[in-house]
């Protein structure tokens, strides 16, 4: 999954146009590094994202279990080094982050460089003409609430 990941961040970035990512529902795990494909990056209000090292399981002899551990030390060391570059930031920095399994806030993403604006806020209106007659399996008692 993590490779897939890369390959489509590495694709967006390949396109060499302007990218517009917006995190909305939930951003998380492999989708944050999709998410940093863009060159402005928004998250909709109340948007989780949370980021943390790979994880998986195995089962084997001691030996593939060692094999796999090893794999999946190659991972993290990759997915540190890739937020060290997009957010600019030192290890130390993230390392915690990621150790922790982290849910950021709209603040600290901004502070960390995840975004690059503020966040979106969803807002929803609808301006109905009263005279319009309205087709439908509306009521009075609808129309009359709508007007």
């Amino acid at each position: 999954m993590v490779d897939v990941g890369f390959d489509i961040y590495h694709y967006l970035r390949a396109l060499g146009k302007p990218i517009t990512t917006i995190g909305s529902g939930i951003v998380a795990s492999i989708a944050t590094v999709v998410f940093m494909a863009g060159n402005k990056r928004v998250v909709r209000e109340n948007t989780p994202f949370m980021i943390h090292l790979p994880w998986g399981g195995s089962m084997g002899t001691a030996d593939e279990l060692e094999k796999f551990a090893d794999q999946l030390r190659a991972i993290e060391t990759k997915m540190v080094g890739f937020y060290k570059k997009a957010l600019n930031v030192q290890e130390q920095a993230i390392l915690p982050l990621l150790k922790n399994e982290t849910w950021l806030s709209g603040t600290q993403l901004t502070a960390l460089g995840f975004t690059t604006s503020q966040q979106v806020k969803i807002a929803a209106k609808a301006f109905i003409n009263p005279k319009t007659i309205m087709r439908g399996t509306l009521t009075e008692r609808d129309r009359h609430w709508m007007e």
